[in-house]
């Protein structure tokens, strides 16, 4: 079920519903919004896909509380996880409670994440990371990065804590509109040997990556035994 507007909550069938569809994109959400919606996903008695969509919404502190808690709490179930945050700033604190929120939903198969907007440290991309590793029934993992300068350090934590997922499938990283520094490219590909299980790779990588490089990675990723697709591209 899709829901577009918290009146709509109320007309939900907590008891039965297993897929909840929150598309609240570009809306001034406040702290008692973010309460309502917490509420809601807290009844849901077999819940087990969440997707929200809080895209370029300017979330206070309380808000963005409030959702690592309705993560935290509610998604102990889940086995899908959608959240767009794109736009969205988060400070170092409420991104590690989210971060520790969705490490709590130990039956997830299935995280996409559209990353917001983070302190200029490397802490958050650090702790989501470490975080994902312990996802052990993890199959498909996707990540966006929208308007970001990736450091060399964060690079180094994206894809040592990915090749670390060992029962991943499906892979997708969405680096399009972010600048990463040349030489990791064909890093994060050497890394990601380790996934045994691998069938299906996405890249998209920025513009100021050279196509030597990609070549390159290309040739690295064609010597996965399992892989059946590979889609990688600037």
């Amino acid at each position: 079920m899709i829901i577009s507007s918290l009146e709509n909550l109320q007309n939900l069938d907590y008891e039965n519903t297993k897929e909840f569809i929150l598309y609240m994109s570009n809306q001034d959400l406040q702290e008692n919004d973010l309460i309502q919606i917490k509420d809601a996903i807290l009844k849901f008695k077999k819940l087990e896909i969440l997707e929200i969509n809080f895209s370029y919404n300017n979330l206070d502190l309380d808000a963005c509380f409030l959702l690592s808690q309705a993560i935290t709490e509610g998604g102990l179930n889940l086995k899908n996880l959608y959240l767009n945050l794109k736009g969205v700033y988060f400070n170092r604190n409420d991104f590690k409670d989210l971060t520790s929120g969705i490490s709590n939903c130990n039956f997830l198969t299935s995280l996409t994440f559209e990353f917001p907007m983070l302190d200029r440290d490397s802490s958050g991309i650090e702790n989501f990371c470490k975080m994902v590793q312990k996802l052990i029934n993890l199959e498909n993992l996707s990540l966006q990065f929208e308007n970001k300068i990736i450091q060399r350090i964060e690079l180094r934590y994206i894809s040592e804590g990915i090749s670390k997922c060992f029962n991943l499938k499906s892979l997708s990283l969405d680096f399009k509109t972010s600048l990463l520094v040349n030489s990791e490219l064909l890093n994060i590909a050497i890394d990601l040997k380790q996934l045994k299980y691998l069938k299906t790779l996405s890249f998209k990588f920025s513009k100021n990556q050279s196509q030597q490089n990609l070549n390159k990675a290309r040739q690295i990723c064609y010597k996965f035994k399992q892989l059946i697709k590979l889609d990688l591209h600037l």
